[in-house]
């Protein structure tokens, strides 16, 4: 225990900066993560202000965007927390020189998952049934 002391002492303020940034993000991946589509209101206006908009943001993105977007936001706080920490609290870690693949990662699953929520709309529109294209007949 007194170790662990020692180490939470000598961090700097931008490893405390960091980790705190890091919780953050897995709080608001947890956050989005939890949500389901009937949790929201249909439209911002039934709750005023940002918190309405944010949760009518929430649940007009389908479950597998939502999940997407919760990791990859996770994983951005906990790699943002391991490069502003020492080498020796975070094990595993992309090197902080290739922080570029790891935002070209991030960004290319988020713009396919939204790009596939997009084509799934314009399909369910096509059809004009609400189906998505699924046959649910045994």
């Amino acid at each position: 225990m007194g170790s662990m002391c020692a180490v939470l002492a000598s961090a700097t303020p931008a490893t405390a900066a960091g980790c705190a940034l890091g919780v953050v993000a897995i709080t608001a991946a947890l956050w989005l993560w939890r949500a389901r589509s009937g949790d929201a209101p249909e439209s911002a206006a039934e709750i005023p202000g940002w918190t309405g908009r944010l949760r009518a943001w929430r649940a007009g993105l389908s479950e597998p965007t939502r999940t997407v977007l919760a990791l990859s936001i996770a994983l951005a706080g906990y790699h943002a927390a391991a490069w502003t920490s020492p080498d020796a609290w975070f094990a595993l870690k992309v090197p902080v020189e290739r922080w570029w693949i790891v935002a070209l990662g991030l960004g290319s699953a988020i713009a396919a998952s939204l790009w596939m929520d997009r084509m799934d709309r314009a399909g369910e529109s096509e059809r004009g049934d609400g189906n998505s294209g699924r046959d649910d007949r045994v």
